[in-house]
């Protein structure tokens, strides 16, 4: 189903922005308990973005890839769905954000730490570099503006830099 907004490309698209969007519209696996009045949510998979083509200027995701079954799927939607010039501010969490977040949860939540060790050994989240992250996106056909490492993004749990941001641009290439 195709999810229609009145002229979409004014508005930004958060994708998994949960309770704290930075966007217009937020899309995430559910809706938040703590929702803003002025963001409409929408419930969707972000591997397959249940938007037209060419809705948005920007498309923000912070932290998010890290949870979803297939990045190179996201990052595909994600270009069809972004309109030409558009822009992708994109954040991952590092595997010194793992550690980080596991001492945390360990010293305030012990049980926090057992769920995040097993699910790290389960593969269930994707832990990322810089270069690893530019080059998914280069591939999927987005140019690179700025990739930033050390990042502090503020509602993780720690506030030390340990997020990557990558800015993007999706140029469609006429042939």
């Amino acid at each position: 189903m195709m999810t229609d907004f009145p002229e979409l490309k004014r508005y930004v698209l958060d994708v998994g922005g949960g309770s704290n969007p930075v966007g217009h519209i937020v899309l995430d696996i559910s809706i938040p308990s703590h929702k803003r009045q002025e963001v409409e949510y929408v419930i969707g998979d972000a591997c397959y973005l249940p938007f037209r083509s060419n809705s948005f200027s920007i498309i923000v995701s912070h932290g998010a890839i890290n949870f979803f079954q297939n990045e190179m799927r996201f990052l595909k939607d994600v270009r069809r769905v972004l309109a030409n010039k558009g822009f992708l501010i994109l954040s991952a969490l590092t595997y010194y954000s793992f550690m980080i977040n596991f001492f945390y949860y360990l010293k305030s939540n012990p049980l926090g730490a057992l769920r995040l060790i097993l699910n790290f050994l389960r593969r269930r989240y994707r832990w990322y570099t810089l270069k690893g992250l530019t080059n998914k996106l280069s591939r999927n056909g987005f140019i690179i503006l700025r990739a930033c490492p050390n990042v502090t993004i503020p509602w993780r749990p720690t506030k030390t830099p340990h997020n990557i941001l990558v800015i993007a641009v999706n140029i469609h290439i006429s042939r």
